[in-house]
């Protein structure tokens, strides 16, 4: 296989040469990435159930009881871990026909501090495992192709089954900057990422909660390295196996491909407009073609801008260009606002409209909102509303209204 031969070699050297200069212990956090990703899911569960608004309003007993019978045991063994389970059931209707479908995600996510926080070059596992199903014989992810869609009404709810995404490890050294990743593993847990992005939390839509201007693999073999800045910037590096788009989402673990994915992103937080905080990063990223499912050779540019406004709104900014079928669209733009309500529910409304890279296609234009609930600090139910447009959906028609409803539960 081309990218162990290539790169995975490296890594021991890689590691070691690190490890010579590294000198500061490993400070336990939870480490950036995607919302959807393993650190988020616990942190964002962590700091629900430390969250003293939710203990007033909704007292959780049972929550109470599983965290004080497992705390002790986990912080001996430095684990933490999330299980959660989301649903979505998504109906999509025209003037001839009907859709409705259903789907459901059980995941489980695991980061274990292998080594103590003395040692000087602390060794993180982490992992996630996870059981996609449909409720029926079409899933939400499924609703792309049936209605022509050039990307998909719902990110992260197909049939795939079992799998087992991510399973890589991690060191992290100088004080915690730079951030070394290898094994199997989604790269875009920490590119082309945004606040606002999350098929489960946040935006449903691909076009906010995914990238499909970007050619990523589903999740692959690979090689992930951050650097953070003391002055604000970041620099992130990845290389991959290429086995299947992310709008597929497949999370293969055949190492018989010999195409790879390599990534190269610049990002820097700084103070914006209004004294707010604001990012802007730009990836520049490339794939080798996929023979077998008629895809050529591709790259592209994804430039995003976040801007915060006042305290609790939040604004989301993209362009994006890719040159080749890798990635379904070739020139896409995206605008999100979300305004965010006594830190626990969210009301968001996003844009995005795109031209197709092959020409066989039409240019599509995607609008939604969605309202998140958090109901106490395990449950959240997100009602959503989404209207496409576009000259092949809904059989002819140019256009499709969907309402969606997810209900998620994380312990």
């Amino acid at each position: 296989m081309k990218f162990v031969s290539r790169y995975l070699p490296l890594c021991p050297a890689v590691v070691l040469v690190v490890n010579l200069w590294q000198s500061s212990p490993l400070v336990a956090q939870v480490p950036a990435g995607s919302a959807d990703g393993i650190g988020a899911t616990i942190g964002v569960r962590d700091f629900l159930l430390e969250n003293p608004l939710l203990e007033q309003i909704f007292p959780d007993v049972l929550s109470d009881r599983l965290r004080h019978f497992f705390k002790p045991a986990t912080e001996k063994l430095r684990i933490q871990a999330a299980l959660s389970y989301d649903a979505l059931a998504m109906g999509a209707l025209d003037d001839e026909q009907e859709w409705g479908t259903a789907s459901g995600d059980v995941t489980f996510s695991l980061r274990w501090r292998v080594f103590q926080q003395a040692q000087k070059s602390p060794l993180v596992l982490a992992a996630r495992v996870r059981d996609r199903h449909a409720f029926g014989t079409l899933s939400p992810t499924g609703l792309r192709q049936e209605t022509g869609a050039l990307w998909g009404y719902a990110d992260g709810f197909t049939d795939a089954g079992f799998e087992v995404p991510e399973f890589y490890l991690e060191h992290l050294f100088f004080k915690e900057r730079l951030l070394l990743r290898y094994g199997q593993m989604s790269p875009d847990d920490l590119l082309d990422d945004h606040r606002q992005r999350s098929g489960k939390r946040s935006f449903l839509n691909q076009a906010f909660a995914s990238s499909p201007a970007v050619g990523f693999p589903g999740a692959g073999l690979g090689l992930t390295t951050r650097w953070t800045s003391p002055r604000g910037w970041d620099l992130t590096a990845t290389f991959s196996n290429l086995e299947s788009s992310n709008l597929d989402e497949r999370a293969d673990w055949s190492l018989n491909t010999d195409a790879l994915f390599a990534g190269l992103q610049f990002g820097t937080n700084f103070t914006g407009l209004g004294e707010a905080p604001a990012r802007l990063q730009i990836l520049g990223w490339n794939g080798d073609g996929l023979e077998d499912e008629n895809l050529s050779a591709s790259r592209g540019v994804s430039l995003t801008y976040e801007q915060g406004i006042g305290k609790n709104v939040r604004s989301l900014w993209r362009y994006a260009w890719s040159n080749g079928d890798l990635a379904p669209v070739a020139h896409m733009v995206v605008i999100g606002l979300t305004w965010e309500i006594q830190d626990l529910h969210r009301l968001g409304l996003g844009f995005a409209t795109g031209e197709p890279s092959r020409p066989d296609q039409e240019r599509q234009t995607s609008v939604e909102v969605f309202y998140r609930h958090q109901v106490n600090a395990n449950i959240v139910i997100t009602p959503d509303l989404q209207i496409a447009l576009g000259d092949n959906l809904g059989n002819g028609t140019g256009w499709l209204a969907l309402a969606g409803l997810r209900i998620g539960i994380t312990f």
